[in-house]
């Protein structure tokens, strides 16, 4: 859990500093409500990346404002219990073709399938980036 909260901060824009004493967050730049954070950072275990919709419509909303020439724009779609990813342009000319889902998983509820959805995007898209 906190590997991945990690990694959705950074995916947002936020920093990992030190202070001298402490490890925190930056969060200045993000539309976030500071509850639970004090001054213009967190700690690493006040992140709700994995458990609340707010926070986790953040990242839906940072992917699906991506864009690069290879795969388009990238769409969340959300069911019951599944969750996808997909670039919406494919291009079928490459010798390095890539498929237009990204990320598909399917949990017991919503919620689960989402965080792991977006989990496995993120990895994949710290890998290309």
């Amino acid at each position: 859990i906190n590997d991945y909260n990690s990694m959705c901060a950074e995916f947002l824009g936020s920093e990992l500093k030190n202070d001298g004493q402490f490890d925190y967050w930056t969060y200045d730049h993000l539309d976030f409500h500071p509850l639970k954070i004090c001054g213009s950072s967190w700690v690493s275990g006040n992140f709700e990346f994995h458990s609340d919709w707010n926070w986790i419509h953040e990242v839906v909303e940072a992917i699906e404002k991506l864009y690069d020439d290879f795969h388009g724009h990238f769409v969340v779609y959300i069911s019951s219990n599944s969750c996808t990813i997909q670039g919406t342009k494919l291009n079928t000319t490459s010798e390095n073709f890539h498929p237009a889902y990204f990320s598909e998983y399917y949990g017991s509820d919503k919620k689960e399938a989402v965080v792991q959805a977006i989990n496995q995007f993120l990895i994949w898209y710290n890998n290309k980036h």
